[in-house]
């Protein structure tokens, strides 16, 4: 159904009075933190009052600080290199690959492989689903994530500079990597040349970045998370309230809301629910949509390309996100994420149907992964928008699930 105006306002203040009061109640919702849970507690209790006809919880386990690890890791291992190459350039390869394997498998492809060098906590994973009249043929789940981002001390210290800071971050390593490899043969030709002095000086400029790498996450700090991602959690609920509110019903359309817990932990929680629900949703058109920081109306975008451009996300029900969005009056337009992922990209991972909805300015906006992501920094008329869209997806869907 299209969401009257009445009821998209309606659903933003409800969002807004919603994040506000799960950041004063609940305090950090750092990855696998107290405040985590009892905030996942706290929306099973609202989605049962909303007549669910069934609310899961699970449990998983996860690394709070093992996914950001990867750059005090690489760090080290490329200051270590560095150090080595003026004795003897050919060893250090061996710290300098590991870095750059460990960047490629943890931050490239969230790959795991640090968690199990990192203390484990315990995460939280919310499933709520309201069945159709008559029987599932089609399923559309609203998606978000509870937990919010430890902060990025220089996006908060430097926010001018950050971008740049970022871009020679990443550059950093491969370029150090190349500079080592090719120093080799000259170093076995020549050991005294000058050309390795230059190689080596080269080197040096690259050190800050492996510097900088070591304190870029301060994980004693997670965020207030308001938009991201308090913001998609509680649209989520919000449309469904608003659907409840109005009496719809659907005759073969399953509608079903997943708050995923530890997403900044590497998308741990949608990797961990995909891993045991994907092949049971196979008995009906199901359909994930991810609602991922609803801020800023003039970047809504539909994120077809994510984890770092190298998951495509499903294309038909990317196309109708966005037609929904068109025909509410606020295009979106059809995007990939350079940098970062969406829990879409672990539902795409699994063989499930997925795409991600973010409204947010990718410079990256000032509140990103900082402490300025705080209520009083929310949009209404931006979640209001949103509300419009994923009601006219829902309804879109409904009628006959993504084409394709």
């Amino acid at each position: 159904m299209m969401l009257s105006p009445e009821a998209r306002a309606a659903c933003a203040k409800y969002v807004l009075d919603q994040a506000r009061h799960i950041i004063d109640t609940f305090g950090p919702r750092g990855p696998g933190s107290e405040g985590e849970r009892a905030a996942q507690e706290y929306v099973a209790a609202r989605l049962e009052e909303l007549g669910a006809t069934e609310v899961q919880r699970e449990p998983f386990p996860v690394a709070p600080e093992a996914f950001m690890r990867f750059q005090t890791v690489a760090g080290v291992l490329m200051l270590v290199a560095c150090a080595v190459w003026w004795f003897l350039p050919p060893l250090a390869l061996l710290p300098g690959v590991l870095a750059f394997f460990v960047t490629w498998r943890q931050f490239v492809h969230y790959h795991p492989m640090l968690d199990a060098l990192y203390p484990q906590s315990e995460s939280l994973n919310v499933y709520a689903r309201w069945a159709p009249r008559g029987e599932t043929r089609r399923r559309i789940i609203l998606n978000a994530h509870m937990d919010a981002a430890f902060e990025w001390r220089y996006h908060v210290l430097w926010p001018k500079a950050f971008p740049w800071l970022v871009r020679y971050s990443l550059a950093a390593l491969p370029a150090a990597l190349v500079l080592q490899v090719a120093s080799i043969p000259i170093w076995m030709g020549d050991p005294g040349s000058i050309i390795l002095w230059w190689l080596g000086g080269l080197q040096a400029l690259l050190v800050p970045a492996f510097v900088l790498a070591l304190f870029f996450t301060d994980f004693d700090s997670p965020v207030p998370g308001a938009n991201d991602n308090l913001s998609g959690v509680f649209l989520a609920a919000g449309v469904i309230r608003a659907l409840r509110e109005a009496e719809s019903s659907f005759e073969n359309t399953e509608i079903a809301c997943l708050i995923t817990g530890s997403e900044e932990a590497g998308l741990r929680g949608a990797s961990a629910w995909a891993a045991r629900h994907a092949k049971e949703l196979r008995d009906a058109d199901t359909a994930i949509l991810v609602l991922d920081t609803i801020r800023d109306r003039d970047h809504f975008t539909v994120y077809q390309g994510d984890l770092n451009g190298t998951v495509r996300n499903d294309e038909a029900l990317s196309q109708l996100v966005a037609e929904a969005a068109a025909a509410c009056g606020h295009p979106a337009r059809i995007g990939t994420i350079p940098l970062g992922a969406t829990d879409a990209a672990a539902f795409t991972r699994a063989r499930l149907k997925a795409t991600a909805l973010v409204a947010m300015n990718p410079a990256p906006a000032r509140f990103y992964h900082t402490r300025f992501d705080s209520a009083d920094n929310m949009d209404a008329g931006c979640v209001a928008i949103a509300a419009g869209i994923v009601g006219e997806v829902i309804r879109r869907f409904d009628e006959g699930g993504a084409p394709g």
